[in-house]
């Protein structure tokens, strides 16, 4: 017979997983980078093991794997196209871009005058 997985409850994982962030920026702002690098693998790897890789990529780059800090691993930019606005969240460290799309509250467009 095999062993069957425990399930931790959701909340306690994301609080696991907040807990390992706070501690990789920690490292990295202290100028331990490849310690925190490592770090983030593992916080990636256990949150796939539970079903929660797109809240770790969320913390995390893609693809080079460091710890998202606004301003100083990452930059945000907001732009607008259409009635549509993006977030662009690029990595300083690789140049790794990501892009979420979302519509503003309350905006219609206009009817085009003739």
């Amino acid at each position: 017979m095999r062993r069957q997985k425990l399930k931790k409850p959701e909340k306690l994982l994301k609080a696991e997983l907040q807990y390992i962030y706070n501690y990789t920026c920690r490292l990295y702002r202290e100028g331990y980078i490849d310690e925190a690098i490592n770090l983030s693998k593992n916080l990636v790897k256990l949150a796939f093991k539970y079903k929660l890789g797109g809240y770790a990529f969320k913390l995390v780059c893609r693809k080079c794997y460091v710890p998202v800090i606004p301003g100083l691993t990452v930059t945000y930019r907001v732009k607008r196209r259409g009635g549509k606005s993006y977030i662009l969240t690029r990595c300083i460290n690789c140049g790794y871009t990501r892009k979420k799309v979302f519509k503003h509250k309350g905006v219609e467009k206009r009817a085009r005058k003739k």
